[in-house]
């Protein structure tokens, strides 16, 4: 993993659990969570407020794994890429729960 790629992985982390915390803190205890809509922007996979929120940064920790452990060089702007991915589905699932709480 290339220094960038480290900085970016943090940054993306860091940013995930500050979504993460203010779903946690506005969000019930018994909320659950869309994390998959349909092709009609319909949530069909619910789970609850637990899962929801830390999915996301559960699979930033596994990508960040993945990227420091290859053994090919690859373009750093691709996992940079999926970083930000990670981070807008983070922002996007807590601001759907939030607002439809």
């Amino acid at each position: 993993m290339t220094a960038a790629e480290l900085g970016v992985a943090i940054s993306t982390l860091a940013l995930e659990l500050v979504f993460t915390v203010y779903g946690w803190i506005r969000l019930p205890p018994d909320a659950r969570v869309a994390i998959h809509w349909g092709i009609r922007l319909q949530p069909n996979t619910i789970v609850p407020k637990p899962v929801g929120l830390l999915i996301v940064p559960a699979l930033t920790l596994v990508l960040s794994g993945i990227i420091a452990t290859r053994t090919s060089v690859e373009r750093p702007v691709v996992s940079m890429v999926c970083f930000g991915l990670l981070l807008a589905s983070q922002a996007l699932i807590v601001a759907y729960a939030v607002r439809h709480k």
